[in-house]
């Protein structure tokens, strides 16, 4: 099985190709801007995977990748609140407009399988836990905001009847470089 996992050299998406090269039967291919990493730290021999220096918000790119694989893991994102705050144009060209390609491609390519990294963010600050999926979305800053656009998009695809992208709402991970810069 082809994979393509955008934001492959963030934490999950490093520990996810570790993951699925276990099964010899997966071609991984991890594509990260390496906006807040270096090249030599990408993991991706680690995992055996291919590794491309590439942007989300580059369409061509994106549909060229997505056209090759069979399952899309998009994981790419200005993952960080705070960075996401200060920065909101790369935030928003990169959470809004790079999933909205990456969907996008996934049409164009005859409806690719997709997953969507999302994040308890949409949910804003919730009195009660665990937090129900059906609870309001009332996301309280940037990023959350970004994530909550790329899963209206992904249900706009789904009522189209072109994608039915999975959306996955992750609560967050920790790693001990996570504010050092670095990637794994």
């Amino acid at each position: 099985m082809h994979i393509l996992i955008t934001g492959g050299t963030g934490f999950i998406g490093t520990h996810l190709a570790r993951r699925l090269a276990k099964n010899p039967e997966h071609s991984i291919v991890l594509l990260d801007n390496l906006y807040r990493c270096s090249e030599e730290r990408t993991g991706a021999a680690e995992s055996g995977a291919e590794f491309v220096r590439g942007d989300i918000r580059d369409l061509e790119l994106i549909t060229e990748l997505v056209g090759k694989a069979e399952v899309v893991c998009h994981l790419a994102a200005q993952a960080n609140v705070v960075g996401a705050v200060q920065d909101l144009d790369y935030s928003f060209s990169t959470n809004v407009v790079g999933t909205y390609n990456v969907l996008r491609a996934a049409e164009r390519s005859g409806g690719k399988k997709v997953i969507f990294a999302s994040s308890r963010e949409v949910y804003g600050e919730k009195q009660r836990f665990p937090v129900s999926e059906d609870a309001a979305l009332e996301p309280k800053n940037a990023y959350g905001v970004s994530k909550m656009a790329g899963e209206a998009y992904c249900r706009a695809r789904t009522s189209r009847g072109t994608l039915s992208p999975v959306r996955r709402r992750s609560a967050g991970g920790f790693r001990l470089d996570q504010y050092s810069g670095g990637c794994l």
